[in-house]
């Protein structure tokens, strides 16, 4: 087994000299002015303005160093973390090459699943547990891929060794310990895994590990909290502390996370995996409604009848028969779902609006198709648009309107996000941008349809509620809660005169606040509680909303003639974003599935049930979600400012705590060119004849990025030392790069020839985006000046003249492509085009010019993909200089070089088998597609005018694979059938066989 654990780490290996993160380069204006707070475990780096969020976030995160190093080892590293206040997407990273971390700073809207406690104390106390992981994983062997490689090569070990779910795990362990929330005490983290349970999907452990293209898979932070926390629990406080210990320093080199394990509890890992489910499948929670059988419906592609015996007969559906999921009636029992599930892929529905008797809108987002809005009317499904890009998929309707946010960045600094609102037309299907630049969430359109409602989030962080016109966006007034709340879900009341909105305090507690709209005054409908709110919604006179209770999240309404509130809906696996019908009461709701979230409806009038409280969530005796004796009670937290959030005693404590050591801490300036170049890592490589050694920076605002290398060439015997840079705070980035390369010696039967050379860059470049509706647009333009001097030693024979090239080369890429769903792996429109220019300057005559261009159209299939591509390069004849040739080859054939060359392809790319098969905790197979493809390529001579035609016909077959459980990896096999084998080939011989490396694929000819 080790040959095949060294190939994975040889494949992961080549994927990590990629940057390990998306991270940003040059993403932030150069007029930013950063602060900083400088301690021993972190130093905060942050932007003007938001000096009090930073002394919060600074404090925990001293505070984490300070009290919490024993629990995995007390080796620490002082990490800088920068705050960045202009992304509109909720997250955060802690990365190596180079050690950093950073804050996106806008919280999410939806509290059930990662809660509602403060997002950057979240943020502070889960990513801290993740610097604190890395300052003790670098031990044993890596320990030396650290020496020898740098961050990069203890990145690498670090994956190798301990899986990503542990990383995860640990952290939303860690967050749950020390929050009054935390995912693990809420039902909506674990709705993924109920939904499979209660469909008795039996999954093997490698594909609950590497998710699924075909199926509802929990992804790894799920997976990992149920592991860590049952180790925790079952072998005691120091049980992964004593396992990562020795995973980290590859004791027993293969597989060494799986037998410390087995060492450390004496079971195998496969068991231990096996009883830590089965503890939480054992607590999963029974809801009060069971999902049933439809009557007289249609359920995939199969029509169900009752006869008169009253048992089902299944037919396939004619011709003539309704839509499929498109009518039903409902039966007697409390739920029904509304929209079939399809068996043959995953098909999400969400959001569900009653629009009158007997229609439907829902957000249909098969895996397979982009996500669109689905119009069931009197038993016909009616697709209406596609929707606009974006990172949230909540709506509202009202008037024939559809109400959303798209996203849109700045076309340079890709650290500035916006998120605008989109208003859509059902009937006219068109699409109307509200406003632009913005950065508003959860829209509402008046009943009037004059006025729109949102949450408008800052930089730092900070909620206020916006009234805008709908004639033209502009603001007519802002309303800010004296106490700082965030909001969330902002509806208008029947008569417009009034806003509800979802309100949370830092420790967590919520309410629903009625905000007088003439007034500006807020009243909490009732008492703040540590219970998350989330999807409120205004349906016929009532508030409904979605609220964590207990071991589920329940579906209530708020009468707002009576004040009373009402349990209308509640399931194991929550129930959620629902609706009143106007005439018959009935209640339309969406829960989690295996097959997908789906629609259900039930007759709210019988099932209602008034509630006199709600219970919050660190009511429990042991805080975790769904009653599992989880190490909360038994563990108690060294924290001693986050101990009373814990236990659910005084959950103000932790704003005392915070407060009072943020006081002492001084803000200074942090300049922009502080360490600019800081050297993160190395990489010693051999490729025959070519010794090399190269250093990689990289500083913390990621303005700059270098390299500096050594190489020797043993065939030549000559030394060579370069660097590479670009610097990206200015509009245009700056880039440059030199090379001096000594005592280079060509040498024949008849010649001896010795010199040294040098060459040189410097050059601008401008990456732009344009991404907005439905559209990612980018455009790159480059221009760089090179040079290149060669001086020959007088003893080379014969002796050439000391001469010295330059030139300039011109570039310019352009692409734009539709959204994809999860199952394409081609968009189902996009074109990409390239031009590329060379030309020298001075003395010297030369020039190429290649242009090439790739357009994506639809196939067949929902999946299934037309590729035509198109490239040409002309090049001059005087051979002063000839410049490297770049030019893409008909596939089978050898590289030529003519002074005219041009090509169309044409390529089919259709998935052939989703396997979700893993072979020995190595390599998961995810899918297998297939490729066929015609080349016609022609290449002319000026000299003789002759033009030859070069042509292929043959397949690809592609595996989309993950390696060791986690890494993407995608290679493949081709063979290409040349048709014109007898020419330019040494030996003919027209098939061809070739493996595709590890790549990415779009583009991919």
């Amino acid at each position: 087994m080790r040959y095949p654990y060294l190939l994975s780490l040889l494949l992961i290996g080549c994927v990590l000299t990629q940057p390990l993160f998306a991270q940003r380069f040059g993403g932030n204006p150069g007029s930013i002015k950063w602060k900083q707070i400088d301690g021993k475990f972190t130093r905060l780096i942050f932007p003007t303005g938001i000096e009090s969020e930073a002394q919060r976030t600074f404090s925990i995160m001293e505070k984490m160093g300070q009290e919490m190093p024993a629990s995995l080892g007390r080796d620490f590293r002082k990490i800088p973390v920068v705050l960045q206040t202009q992304p509109v997407i909720s997250n955060a990273y802690v990365g190596l090459a180079p050690w950093r971390s950073e804050f996106f700073l806008r919280p999410p809207q939806n509290a059930l699943f990662l809660g509602s406690t403060g997002w950057l104390d979240n943020l502070a106390i889960h990513e801290y547990r993740h610097v604190h992981q890395f300052g003790n994983f670098r031990k044993g062997l890596a320990k030396w891929a650290y020496l020898f490689a740098g961050e990069e090569g203890q990145a690498l070990a670090n994956a190798a060794a301990i899986p990503d779910w542990f990383f995860e795990g640990d952290a939303v362990y860690t967050e749950t310990k020390l929050l009054s929330q935390g995912r693990g005490r809420l039902p909506f983290f674990y709705d993924p895994f109920h939904a499979i349970w209660k469909a008795d999907k039996r999954y093997s452990f490698q594909k609950l590990r590497s998710g699924s293209l075909k199926d509802v898979v929990p992804n790894h932070y799920l997976l990992g909290y149920m592991l860590v926390a049952y180790g925790y629990e079952t072998y005691g406080e120091d049980f992964w502390k004593k396992v990562t210990e020795e995973a980290a320093a590859f004791k027993g080199l293969v597989y060494p996370l799986q037998r410390a394990i087995k060492k450390h509890t004496g079971i195998g890992y496969a068991e231990f995996v096996d009883r830590a489910l089965a503890a939480y499948k054992k607590g999963m929670p029974q809801g009060d409604q069971l999902e049933v059988p439809l009557r007289n419906g249609f359920v995939q592609d199969k029509e169900v009848a009752v006869n008169e015996s009253g048992s089902k007969e299944v037919q396939p559906l004619s011709k003539s028969s309704p839509v499929p999921g498109s009518r039903v009636e409902l039966s007697s029992s409390p739920e029904t779902q509304l929209i079939p599930s399809n068996e043959r892929t995953v098909v999400n529905h969400q959001f569900p609006v009653w629009l009158g008797e007997d229609s439907l809108l829902v957000l249909r987002k098969p895996y397979n198709q982009l996500p669109h809005w689905m119009l069931y009317v009197q038993g016909q499904a009616t697709r209406l648009g596609v929707k606009d890009i974006g990172i949230d998929d909540y709506f509202t309707y009202k008037n024939r309107y559809i109400l959303y946010t798209g996203y849109s960045p700045d076309a340079r600094w890709n650290w500035r996000e916006f998120s605008d609102i989109r208003m859509f037309h059902i009937d006219a299907q068109v699409n109307i941008r509200l406003t632009k630049g913005k950065r508003y969430f959860s829209p509402d359109l008046s009943h009037g349809g004059d006025k729109v409602v949102a949450v408008h989030i800052s930089g730092g962080g900070g909620a206020e509620i916006h009234l805008l016109g709908t004639a033209d966006g502009a603001l007519l007034r802002s309303y800010v809660h004296p106490e700082g709340l965030h909001f969330s879900y902002p509806v208008f009341d029947a008569g417009d005169a009034a806003v509800y909105v979802a309100a949370r305090k830092v420790n967590g507690e919520n309410t629903i606040l009625q905000l007088d709209l003439a007034s500006g005054s807020f009243t909490p409908l009732f008492p703040f509680v540590n219970a998350p709110i989330a999807y409120l919604r205004f349906s016929n006179g009532n508030l409904l909303f979605s609220i964590t209770q207990g071991n589920q999240n329940a579906l209530w309404k708020h009468d707002l003639s009576s004040g009373k509130m009402h349990e209308l809906a509640v399931a194991e696996t929550g129930a959620y974003t629902g609706d009143l019908h106007p005439q018959s009461g009935k209640l339309v709701y969406t829960r989690p599935t295996a097959e997908g979230e789906q629609v259900f409806v039930r007759d709210a009038r019988l099932s209602s049930s008034e509630v006199t409280g709600i219970v919050p969530i660190n009511a429990a005796k042991d805080g975790a979600a769904f009653n599992h004796s989880v190490v909360f009670e038994s563990e108690q937290s060294n924290i001693k400012h986050l101990d009373s959030v814990q236990e659910g005693v005084n959950p103000a404590a932790v704003d005392s705590a915070v407060d009072s050591l943020s006081q002492t801490v001084p803000v200074s300036d942090y300049k922009s060119s502080s360490r600019l170049i800081n050297i993160h890592s190395w990489r010693p490589f051999y490729e025959q004849p070519v010794w090399s050694f190269s250093l990689y920076g990289q500083n913390v605002l990621n303005t700059l990025q270098s390299i500096y290398n050594y190489a020797y060439n043993e065939n030549e015997g000559s030394h060579s030392v370069g660097a590479g840079l670009a610097y990206g705070a200015l509009y245009p980035w700056i880039t440059a790069g030199t090379k001096y390369t000594i005592n280079r010696t060509y040498q024949d039967s008849i010649r001896l020839i010795n010199w040294n050379e040098w060459s040189g860059n410097i050059g601008l470049r401008l990456p732009l985006n344009f991404t907005s509706g439905k559209m990612y647009r980018q455009l790159d333009l480059s221009s760089r000046l090179h040079g290149v001097s060669l001086q020959y030693d007088p003893k080379s024979k014969p002796l050439p003249f000391d001469r010295f090239v330059g030139y300039l080369q011109n570039q310019i890429n352009w692409s734009m492509q539709t959204q994809q769903a999860v199952q394409h792996f081609h968009p189902r429109f996009g074109i990409t085009a390239r031009v590329n220019s060379r030309f020298a300057i001075g003395n010297t005559s030369a020039n190429q010019v290649l242009m090439g261009t790739q357009v994506y159209f639809p196939g067949i299939g929902r999946n299934h993909s037309f590729v035509v591509a198109a490239h040409y390069q002309r090049r001059d004849t005087v051979g002063q200089y000839i410049f490297s040739n770049n030019f893409p080859m008909a596939r089978g054939y050898p590289a030529l070089d003519f002074p005219r060359m041009w090509r169309m392809s044409y390529n089919y790319h259709l998935p052939l088998v989703y396997p979700d098969l893993g072979i020995g905790n190595i390599v998961y197979f995810q899918r297998i597609r297939a490729n066929v493809f015609f080349d016609n390529m022609n290449v002319k001579s000026l000299r003789t005018g002759r033009v030859t035609n070069l042509r292929t016909v043959g397949t690809e077959l592609f595996f989309d694979t993950k390696w060791w459980n986690q890494q993407p990896v995608t290679f493949g096999v081709r063979y290409s059938r040349l048709l014109d084998a007898n020419i330019f080939l040494v030996r003919p011989n027209a098939n061809q066989w070739e493996f595709i490396m590890p790549i990415n694929l779009i583009p991919n000819q």
